[in-house]
């Protein structure tokens, strides 16, 4: 561990200064979800169209397009109608004010680790139950579901620490690791492998959007994971297969991240399409505002499920175009322009509004959106429930949050006070 201390992720106050400056970063800063969501097209999905010739590329890049309009067009009027966004100097004024900060991102970190540990543990979320269509029965299960997304609250609260200054660096990225590790963990338990790539995209693209993670770690960290892909791929199939879900031998490691041919199989179909059973807004609030274990009796929601029967296919297989193409899908073009627009619109008002800056609170409501709905690899829009389901969870953590911010504000001003008559 010695030696990984000597890895910095960020570096002193004055480099942090530094990189919150750098032209990079205040791009980032203004585009946000542009930068979130072109990243997997530009780094993976796009080139693999190109590189394979697939016959809908120009289609890809029309879709990528769309929701380019919606979300860059957003920022840039935000941006034109607002001051710029301050950073520097505001970005650790804001997460300077929060008394024992790192405490509660200890507290938050090893809960999340501990609640999907047991989860995974008990059955949650594994790829036998998705199969069987029906949720585990586990009281456990019920009971650890609620902190599900804790694990993004944590690495926001993480970076709110790093921006802050509030605890050694070292202390963050230990927590960081075991946060990664844990979803490697449930991984082996779940036989599932999107849940560990969507986080670990997810805290790569976070840190670099607030300007923590570094661009160089992030691209070793993509080259890493393409590299190691297909034994990751060899080992997931064969816990499926000694769980007795079939696998197809047909699929190598290679074909599973064609995700090009995935988006680009919804070209062929008349958009919107009228999928029976997909949620509205009210299923969408029962799902996002009652816990399971107050309504035990609902269907798993899965608009994948119901996809695939919609293709042809039966509700026990769950297949989507991924997010963008699946917006196309079921709410057409007007779908994908609005729902960029409208979350760069959200994300926004959390990053750039406010003075000094966004804190501790703002980063861990904007961890849910980018990890949630904006996630290259969820599902929509049971994702939007889910967000919903993520904030009402989180919301003894924001709590404690403004009250010891107010505690540590109150505090500094009575030391202020005290200063002030001492030198009378």
């Amino acid at each position: 561990m010695s030696q990984l201390a000597g890895i910095r992720l960020w570096g002193s106050a004055a480099d942090d200064h530094a990189a919150l400056q750098r032209p990079m970063t205040k791009l980032l800063q203004r585009y946000p979800v542009t930068v979130v969501m072109l990243a997997p097209y530009v780094a993976l999905i796009l080139p693999q169209a190109l590189m394979y010739k697939n016959p809908e590329t120009s289609f890809l890049f029309w879709l990528v397009g769309l929701a380019v309009l919606g979300a860059t067009g957003l920022e840039t009027v935000f941006f034109l109608v607002r001051s710029p966004y301050r950073s520097a100097m505001d970005a650790t004024s804001a997460n300077g004010k929060y008394g024992q900060a790192m405490t509660v991102a200890r507290a938050v970190c090893s809960v999340s680790i501990a609640a999907d540990a047991a989860n995974a543990w008990f059955g949650g979320g594994t790829v036998f139950t998705q199969v069987s269509g029906q949720a585990a029965s586990s009281p456990v299960v019920s009971a650890t579901s609620l902190l599900s997304s804790w694990k993004y609250v944590a690495v926001g609260l993480l970076m709110s620490v790093a921006l802050g200054k509030s605890a050694p660096r070292n202390s963050v990225y230990r927590w960081l690791i075991a946060l990664v590790a844990c979803q490697v963990f449930v991984t082996a338990l779940t036989a599932r492998t999107q849940p560990v790539i969507g986080f670990l995209t997810f805290v790569g693209l976070f840190g670099l959007l607030l300007g923590v993670v570094r661009l160089r770690f992030m691209m070793i960290g993509v080259v890493v994971i393409l590299l190691v892909w297909p034994t990751v791929f060899a080992i997931r199939n064969e816990i499926r297969e000694k769980g007795g879900v079939a696998v197809s031998e047909d699929v190598s490691a290679e074909d599973r991240l064609r995700f090009d041919l995935q988006i680009a199989g919804v070209a062929k179909f008349k958009v919107p399409a009228p999928v029976p059973g997909r949620p509205g807004v009210d299923e969408m609030l029962r799902y996002g505002l009652i816990p399971r274990f107050l309504d035990a009796d609902r269907p798993l929601l899965s608009t994948g499920a119901r996809i695939n029967s919609y293709l042809g296919g039966d509700e026990t297989s769950s297949y989507t175009f991924l997010p963008l193409g699946t917006i196309y899908f079921l709410d057409g073009p007007d779908g994908v322009v609005l729902f960029f627009a409208l979350w760069s619109f959200i994300v926004l008002l959390l990053l750039r509004t406010g003075n000094p800056g966004p804190g501790a609170v703002k980063l861990c409501i904007l961890s849910l959106a980018i990890a949630g709905p904006l996630g290259w690899t969820n599902t929509y829009p049971d994702s939007i429930a889910a967000f919903i389901q993520s904030m009402v969870s989180a919301g003894p953590i924001l709590v404690a949050l403004i009250v010891l911010r107010r505690r540590s504000m109150r505090s500094n001003a009575i030391r202020a006070a005290k200063l002030g008559r001492t030198a009378c």
